[in-house]
């Protein structure tokens, strides 16, 4: 099914494309800037693919998705219609206006859409502006934490979750570090993306939760002051990340309360040695002196070579 957001996001995407697979309720969503079917047509192949992958890595042939169950709405034909002829997918469809033919999709699509508000509430209250403009992050994020749900029947009697029930395996969430969506995160900047040498080193942000194609990669989304608003750029995605679990920017207007400072300063002054240990080819620092010029404290040895020079 396609949930229509009504407005862009901060990435420009207003479309949500969204699944499940029958039996597991494992569910996958794509977001899109349009409706036509010549971009649906790529994040439909890229669901399928990470699906399939996902429960059967390197295996191609250990599972395949045979069945597309789909209403007949005009964005799943043309391009769409002909990947699915392409790769042999039975092509089933609903009855015109009756939703409860396809009620595994619908109730994912009310889950999406009441896990991602209850997000955006915890992280900027009622302010629909940055609702608005966060609401493709929160529909991801929700997505991720309903896979780590129990929602069979018999997920529920083995105490296991949808992810694991497709998989066979833990979810990334359960292995992997993760923080409260939407607290105030900092995003280290690479060297070969600064302006010039003493240029910030992280960019102030929002942690809006991991990500499915870089690995160990946490979604960022940056925020900059504008006018007593944040202004919400689009999302970055970064390895190195800080993250200041349940403090919420969002909840606090920029020009009233100064403990959120600019990048620089934040590090500095809140955690200067995690500043420290992220160099720029991203090397903890050792006791090892680097080159450059060093004041001398005390000589303790005279050294000299053969023609009696001291050294």
């Amino acid at each position: 099914d396609i949930l229509d957001l009504a407005t862009p996001d901060n990435n420009g995407n207003r479309y949500c494309l969204d699944g499940c697979v029958h039996g597991t309720s494992f569910g996958e969503v794509e977001l899109m800037k349009r409706k036509a079917t010549s971009v649906g047509v790529k994040h439909f192949s890229e669901m399928i693919n990470r699906i399939e992958a996902l429960t059967s890595p390197g295996k191609p042939e250990g599972y395949t998705i045979q069945r597309i169950h789909r209403d007949q709405g005009t964005e799943f034909e043309g391009a769409v219609k002909q990947y699915m002829d392409d790769h042999n997918l039975i092509n089933s469809t609903t009855e015109v206006n009756r939703h409860t033919a396809n009620a595994m999709v619908e109730q994912r699509n009310k889950a999406l859409a009441t896990t991602g508000a209850a997000l955006n509430y915890t992280a900027m209250g009622s302010d629909d502006g940055y609702i608005r403009m966060l609401q493709g992050e929160s529909i991801r994020w929700s997505n991720h934490l309903i896979n780590n749900s129990s929602i069979t029947l018999y997920q529920k009697e083995n105490d296991i979750t949808a992810y694991e029930d497709q998989t066979g395996r833990a979810s990334p969430l359960a292995e992997k570090e993760i923080y409260t969506w939407g607290s105030l995160a900092y995003g280290f900047i690479p060297k070969e993306h600064r302006v010039n040498k003493l240029s910030n080193r992280a960019f102030m942000g929002l942690w809006v939760g991991l990500d499915n194609k870089v690995y160990d990669g946490h979604r960022i989304v940056p925020i900059i002051k504008d006018s007593g608003r944040w202004k919400i750029m689009p999302t970055k995605v970064c390895v190195k990340v800080k993250v200041f679990e349940g403090i919420f920017p969002l909840k606090i207007n920029p020009d009233k309360h100064q403990s959120y400072l600019m990048p620089e300063e934040k590090l500095e002054l809140e955690n200067p040695e995690w500043l420290k240990s992220h160099t720029e080819d991203g090397i903890e620092p050792t006791d090892q002196q680097n080159e450059g010029e060093y004041e001398i404290e005390k000589i303790v040895d005279h050294s000299h070579d053969e023609q009696g020079t001291e050294f």
